[in-house]
């Protein structure tokens, strides 16, 4: 059984999710380069920011040299976390 994330409500009837970071707080850049197959072979990588900014880049480097198209939630973070190197933009070969 699928469980939700611990949520609380604060005074004025406003929810708040409880974050805990678990796994998420042990991804780092070597974990994206472990993958780096999975990432290249994949058809879209999902990012989001709840984990570390490092690691985001390193997947999105990778990704992005493969011309691997991806979606990026912006959750728990702000634009400034992110250096933005990965982000320029260049034209990238399709894939066959």
């Amino acid at each position: 059984m699928a469980t939700e994330p611990p949520s609380s409500v604060d005074s004025t009837g406003d929810n708040t999710i409880v974050v805990s970071p678990g796994a998420n707080g042990r991804v780092d850049v070597s974990t994206a380069q472990r993958h780096q197959d999975v990432i290249r072979e994949a058809r879209v990588l999902g990012l989001c920011m709840e984990v570390s900014s490092d690691a985001v880049e390193a997947a999105a480097r990778i990704a992005h040299d493969a011309c691997t198209r991806m979606v990026f939630n912006n959750s728990d973070s702000t634009p400034s976390r992110l250096r933005g190197s990965w982000r320029r933009s260049t034209s990238c070969r399709q894939r066959a």
